[in-house]
């Protein structure tokens, strides 16, 4: 895993492998996979550089590099580094600052966390303090923005045409079932 003469993608193979064992990243590991979650890589693998690196224990320096470098990052969903965040956060107490700034900037851009989700992470920082409470109201606004919305399409729910929502759907124009299902279809 840390032999630099391995290609990067086996490298970040093999720490998939070994992760659970050891879930402490050293430096020069913990560098492949940042240089993996660069814009400029390939998505699947900065995919599978964040899938690790949610499932490690990362020290509060490696918090303090990586959240700023995925903040904000459409491929990389909070939820993915959620595991770490839980883990990490009692043992990297100096980056609490760091990991709360992560979670209001991923609240405002529309990220919707479980209630339990969050209260998760912020009974793992040693002190969240006032900050947490107002994530967890920025959550609420946000649900409350989200009830509107659908609110506001209810009317379209009536008098729809299944069989056109169906080619909608299915078609390739929009190709929504190229990711969502409905059922087993999709």
């Amino acid at each position: 895993i840390e032999s630099e003469s391995d290609p990067p993608e086996l490298r970040v193979e093999a720490l998939g492998a070994v992760i659970a064992d050891q879930p402490r990243l050293p430096p020069r590991v913990f560098d492949v996979l940042m240089a993996e979650l660069s814009r400029e890589a390939d998505p699947l693998a900065r995919l599978r550089a964040a899938e690790i690196i949610g499932r490690s224990e990362l020290s509060g320096a490696q918090l303090t590099r990586l959240l700023p470098a995925v903040q904000g990052d459409s491929l990389i969903a909070p939820a993915v580094l959620l595991p770490a965040l839980h883990r990490s956060a009692r043992a990297a107490a100096e980056s609490s600052q760091v990991i709360l700034d992560y979670l209001d900037a991923a609240l405002r851009q529309g990220w919707r966390p479980t209630e339990s989700q969050l209260r998760d992470v912020g009974r793992s920082l040693p002190d969240p303090g006032p900050r947490a409470d107002r994530l967890f109201e920025l959550l609420r606004q946000n649900l409350q923005r989200q009830q509107a919305d659908l609110a506001s399409y209810e009317s379209l729910l009536h008098g729809g045409n299944a069989r056109r929502g169906r080619e909608v759907f299915f078609g390739s124009q929009v190709a929504c079932a190229s990711c969502h299902r409905i059922g087993e279809q999709g």
